[in-house]
């Protein structure tokens, strides 16, 4: 085992407390992709199953860069407690701001759709069904001086 001295000591909790602020961070990013995304309950899971997994590499290459490896109660704590300032003093004003970033992109692109592909749209089913009324025409006369030829 590695000696560890008061200051670094010290110096470790801060970092984690740094560290459990990032985390945090990245859960957020992860919100904004579910909020973005719109995705049902299972997608939900599998997306905070992939925060998780990330989460934990991260906190495993912290712990061996910061401290040999060793896993210390304070550290934990450290990350927990940066996680519930971020949680609590911060994280609400940014979920908050992002939720309405969120919808403000999604409101443009709403317009946009409105703008852009409603025209077009429009303008193919419109031709195609000009298309398919030409075609039956083209069809219905052909059988039916088909038919008058015959009697």
């Amino acid at each position: 085992m590695v000696e560890i001295t008061l200051l670094s000591q010290i110096w470790l909790f801060i970092s984690s407390v740094i560290f459990g602020v990032a985390l945090s961070i990245i859960y957020d990013f992860f919100c904004v992709l579910k909020l973005m995304i719109k995705c049902n309950n299972i997608l939900k899971t599998i997306c905070d199953i992939i925060y998780f997994v990330f989460i934990s590499i991260l906190t495993f290459i912290f712990l061996l860069i910061f401290n040999f490896g060793e896993v210390r109660i304070f550290i934990l704590i450290g990350m927990l407690v940066g996680w519930w300032i971020y949680h609590y003093f911060i994280g609400r004003l940014n979920v908050s701001i992002i939720n309405r970033i969120v919808c403000f992109i999604n409101h443009v692109f709403l317009k946009l759709r409105m703008k852009i592909a409603y025209p077009i749209v429009n303008t193919i089913k419109n031709l195609a069904r000009a298309i398919i009324k030409k075609i039956a025409t083209i069809k219905f006369k052909k059988i039916f001086c088909a038919n008058k030829n015959m009697y």
